[in-house]
This record gives structure tokens, sequence and C-alpha cells, in this order.
């Protein structure tokens, strides 16, 4: 069973809650999105993702072609079998 990962992004440039919206929206049809939890008002987004399938460097320009900026440094990276994140979601 594959590992899933959770990464929460910097995202600067959502001030609102309509903010949020586009960017877990976007950021959750990607493949290999598994949730996403977008946060305005800490310039983060949370992200449970299947490493098989994508990558950081793939959320983070999904980040910047939503609009928004997406800094080099990650906040905070977590790894969790695949099975369980999937439940949560």
């Amino acid at each position: 069973m594959s590992d899933t990962r959770t990464v929460t992004l910097q995202v600067s440039g959502m001030i609102r809650a309509t903010s949020k919206n586009v960017t877990e929206a976007h950021l959750s049809r990607q493949p290999g999105v598994i949730a996403v939890d977008a946060n305005p008002v800490s310039q983060t987004a949370t992200v449970t993702y299947d490493p098989e399938t994508t990558s950081v460097a793939h959320l983070q320009q999904w980040v910047i072609d939503c609009g928004y900026g997406s800094a080099e440094g990650l906040v905070e990276s977590k790894t969790a079998p695949l099975g369980r994140a999937a439940l949560k979601g």
C-alpha cells in the first residue's frame, strides 16, 4: 500500500473566503490530491497527496497557476499510509 504525504504550503494572496474556495477547488481537482484545507488567515494550504502521482513542486505550481504566491519553503510535511488518509477525506 502506498503512503500519502501531507504538506502545508505557503499561499500568499488569499485574502477572502472566496480565495479559500478557489484554492481548495483548484488543488482538489489535481491528480494525486486527496484532501485540501486552505486557510486565508495563515496564508497556507494543507494538502494530502499521493507522492507516486504528484509532488510538492507540482502542488506549488498549481498554487501559482491559481493566481497566488507559493514560497519555496514548506511549513510542514507528514507521511501516512494511503488507506488511513483516504478514510479521513
